[in-house]
C-alpha cells in the first residue's frame, strides 16, 4: 500500500514524554512537519468537543484531562498502513496508528491525552480543525522532509466564538466534502449536506434559544449572528 499521511497529537499533559514519543515515531514513520499550536485557554472545552465530537460536559472532561496549554500536532509519512476491520466502528482502520497511539497512552499515564488520526478522514478532519486545511492542501504545500524546526501556531479553532467574516466562513466551508451547496441570502446561509451532525460540529452551529424550527441554527461572523438553514 502507498505511503499515508499520519497524524498524531501530543495535548500539553503528554508533553513530559514529548522526547521519547518523537524520537520513536522518528524511528517509524518519515517525519514531515511538527507544529506547537497554542489555543486561547479558555477556548479549550468547546474546541475538545468539536474536535471529538463530544457534547460540552465531554469537552470539559477532555479538558482537565488533556490540558490547556500548548500542545503538538505532528505530521508523518506512514510508509506500509496496515488497515484492520474494526467492528465496533464498523470501517477499516490503520492498525499502526492504533497500536502507536496506546504505546504512548501508556507512556504518558493513560487516559487520552495522544491522539492519532486512525484513517484518512480523520486527518482530514483534523487538519481543517487544528491548521484550517484540508489533506490535499497540507501535503502540496509540505513536500519536503522535516528540518527539525518546529513551526509555531498562535491562534483559536477556526470559527471559535466567531468567523473573522463570511469570506473566512465560505473558504472553511468549500473544505468539507459533505457540503454540496451554498447560498447566503438575506442574511440566511442555506447549505445542502450529507452529514448534518458534522456541519454542526464544523461550522460551530448553536440552536437558538427557542427555536423549535428542525435543522435552523446560527453561527457567529464579525461577532454578529447569521442565521443557518441545513438540508440534505
Amino acid at each position: 500500500m502507498a505511503k499515508e499521511l499520519q497524524i498524531f497529537l501530543l495535548w500539553n499533559k503528554a508533553r513530559q514524554e514529548e522526547k521519547s514519543i518523537l524520537d520513536d515515531i522518528k524511528k517509524k514513520y518519515e517525519v514531515l512537519r511538527i507544529f506547537e499550536i497554542h489555543w486561547p485557554e479558555e477556548s479549550f472545552p468547546n474546541n475538545f468537543t468539536r474536535f471529538y465530537n463530544k457534547n460540552m460536559r465531554g469537552g470539559f472532561h477532555k479538558t482537565y484531562e488533556c490540558g490547556r496549554g500548548k500542545f503538538l500536532l505532528i505530521t508523518a509519512w506512514d510508509k506500509s498502513p496496515i488497515y484492520k476491520l474494526n467492528p465496533r466502528r464498523g470501517y477499516e482502520i490503520n492498525d499502526n496508528a492504533i497500536r502507536n497511539k496506546n504505546l504512548y497512552r501508556q507512556w504518558t499515564g493513560g487516559g487520552f491525552r495522544v491522539h492519532a488520526s486512525d484513517n484518512l478522514a480523520e486527518v482530514d478532519e483534523n487538519l481543517l480543525l487544528t491548521l484550517g486545511i484540508n489533506r490535499l492542501e497540507f501535503e502540496e504545500k509540505y513536500t519536503t522532509p522535516w528540518d527539525g524546526k518546529i513551526i509555531e501556531i498562535d491562534k483559536p479553532m477556526p470559527g471559535y466564538k466567531s468567523w473573522k467574516h463570511t469570506e473566512e466562513l465560505f473558504n472553511f466551508a468549500h473544505r468539507i466534502k459533505e457540503i454540496t451547496k451554498l447560498r447566503l441570502q438575506d442574511n440566511t446561509l442555506e447549505l445542502c449536506c450529507s452529514d448534518m451532525q458534522k456541519i454542526r460540529r464544523f461550522l460551530n452551529l448553536r440552536k437558538p434559544l427557542f427555536c423549535f424550527r428542525p435543522n435552523t441554527y446560527y453561527t457567529r461572523v464579525g461577532g454578529k449572528k447569521l442565521k443557518v438553514i441545513l438540508k440534505n
